[in-house]
């Protein structure tokens, strides 16, 4: 096991804490972008359709940044297939997917719950919460044979994810602390699991 461990963890809050925090940020302006070749401009709401169309591509961006810090830095160590990333997107596109269509249903707009527009953040947070347990089972496939309690990465992402969001009930700034949060969740349950190889 190749891994440092005195110097692991804190990388992997750091570096996945700016990783989200950047690619949130990127994530909003595809949103915009999309909204925009739906020809609405930022006063208006759009269509269902747009809504779910461009936070399945904030979702993309955001999946693609962050996936793409941590394959770096699980394979240097672990030599992890690079579909970590691609699970990681595929995980938070899908909820995203399935959170529009129940919105759409509710007649409600994805953009009215996101971060920026929305008052009570619950909902964003069940959805991100929801994104985790995705993204948590999707990756485990690629370390289930390799360490004792790697099931425990799914609650890892599930909780991640939706600690992140659910800091933001507090204020839209609590968003920072979030991330760094974030880190530190999945980082001592991927810390735990890496101590259980089975080999």
């Amino acid at each position: 096991m190749k891994y440092k461990k005195t110097t692991f963890l804190p990388n992997w809050i750091i570096l996945n804490a700016i990783a989200i925090f950047f690619s949130y940020l990127g994530s909003l302006i595809a949103v915009v972008l999309v909204h925009g070749a739906f020809g609405f401009g930022m006063d208006d709401w759009g269509t269902h359709v747009s809504n779910l169309l461009m936070h399945v591509a904030a979702a993309g961006v955001l999946g693609m940044g962050v996936g793409l810090v941590q394959w770096g830095m699980i394979n240097k160590e672990l030599k992890v297939s690079f579909n970590w990333m691609w699970l990681l997107v595929l995980g938070l596109i899908i909820a995203e997917l399935l959170a529009g269509i129940l919105l759409w249903q509710l007649d409600v707009l994805r953009g009215q719950i996101n971060l920026p527009n929305a008052e009570n953040h619950w909902p964003e947070t069940g959805i991100f919460t929801f994104a985790g347990l995705i993204v948590g089972f999707f990756q485990w496939f690629l370390i289930r044979k390799r360490f004792k309690r790697s099931g425990l990465w799914i609650v890892g992402s599930m909780l991640g994810w939706g600690v992140c969001m659910a800091v933001t009930t507090l204020s839209m700034w609590a968003f920072v602390g979030g991330v760094v949060l974030y880190g530190c969740t999945t980082g001592i349950i991927l810390k735990i699991i890496l101590k259980n190889n089975k080999s």
